[in-house]
């Protein structure tokens, strides 16, 4: 019978592992834009087919005409993309690029959730080399 409590106790420690992993990694179902190339991308500006598009930083995500999300990488140095956006009544906006986090602040917001399981498993030890 304790063999059983142990085994059940070991079960609900992996659940629970398992759910925090996926609460901190952000497993949500959100919609995924679909990478195209730049290539392909003003390939479809000219044929009609974006509806409109964001620029941040090197980064283009938009909609397609036919309501799916789309993402591409865009050179800096494309003299001809805005007057083709603007022929092609293309929807176009530019957000500032984000700051993002400093490094460190990045190392320990990914270290939470590591630290929590050490510390859970370590409470969990010691309630069972002291008897429950």
């Amino acid at each position: 019978m304790n063999n059983l409590k142990n085994l059940a106790l070991w079960i609900v420690i992996a659940v629970l592992l398992v759910f925090l992993f996926n609460v901190f990694q952000g497993t949500g179902t959100r919609p995924q834009n679909a990478p195209i190339s730049y290539s392909r991308f003003t390939e479809q500006v000219v044929a009609g087919e974006i509806k409109n598009v964001t620029f941040q930083g090197d980064t283009g995500r938009g909609e397609l005409t036919n309501g799916q999300p789309f993402s591409t990488i865009v050179p800096g140095n494309d003299p001809s993309l805005w007057p083709t956006l603007k022929a092609h009544n293309v929807d176009a906006k530019v957000m500032p690029p984000d700051e993002g986090m400093s490094t460190i602040a990045s190392i320990a917001i990914n270290a939470i959730p590591i630290l929590l399981m050490v510390g859970f498993w370590i409470f969990i030890m010691r309630q069972m080399q002291s008897g429950g």
